[in-house]
């Protein structure tokens, strides 16, 4: 037979610890599945936050210096521009040829020689020699000097040479007028 046991009823003391005892319990078992994750993925989003920062930082960084380069190259249009005017491409040859002849054509001068030498090219830029010879008056023969050397075009003198004769002067000038070759096979 058995012994009936005798149960006493909790006093509330022992109900209160015995709560306390099934909290900790809770707790433990949460806190090994649910804070222990919550925590690891607080430190991996802390981590994506710091690199996302960094990166936003780069990012800013090179949104400044885009904005400096854009200042830079909008500085530089007009130098750009004048570049272009003064060194035109191979393609201008003709209308360039056209305007140094009306260059010398607008003077009281005689051409004796206008020789027109060929194309020389070296690293994307083409030289066209020329060799000029004229006789006339001395001032008219120095005002169309100083046109030349003002041409809109960029030209290089490379040889000077002036002779006074009894009643004009005579002056040979060779000199190479610079076109830019542009590159090949991009597009613009």
């Amino acid at each position: 037979m058995a012994v009936p046991v005798k149960r006493h009823p909790l006093s509330e003391r022992e109900k209160c610890l015995l709560l306390m005892v099934i909290c900790l319990a809770l707790l433990l078992v949460a806190s090994r599945f649910l804070f222990v994750p919550l925590l690891e993925g607080a430190a991996t989003l802390r981590a994506e936050q710091e690199q996302l920062l960094g990166e936003q930082k780069r990012l800013q960084a090179l949104l400044r210096q885009a904005e400096r380069i854009r200042a830079q190259h909008e500085s530089l249009q007009p130098e750009k521009d004048y570049l272009m005017q003064a060194i035109p491409s191979r393609a201008e040859l003709p209308p360039v040829l056209g305007r140094f002849e009306e260059l010398l054509h607008g003077f009281p001068v005689s051409v004796e020689a206008l020789q027109i030498g060929e194309l020389e090219t070296e690293n994307r830029c083409t030289a066209l020699p020329v060799r000029l010879s004229i006789t006339g008056e001395e001032g008219e023969a120095m005002q169309l000097l100083e046109r030349v050397e003002q041409f809109a075009h960029l030209l290089l003198i490379d040889r000077l040479a002036w002779s006074r004769g009894e009643e004009a002067v005579s002056l040979e000038l060779s000199c190479r007028l610079i076109f830019f070759e542009p590159e090949s096979g991009k597009g613009g």
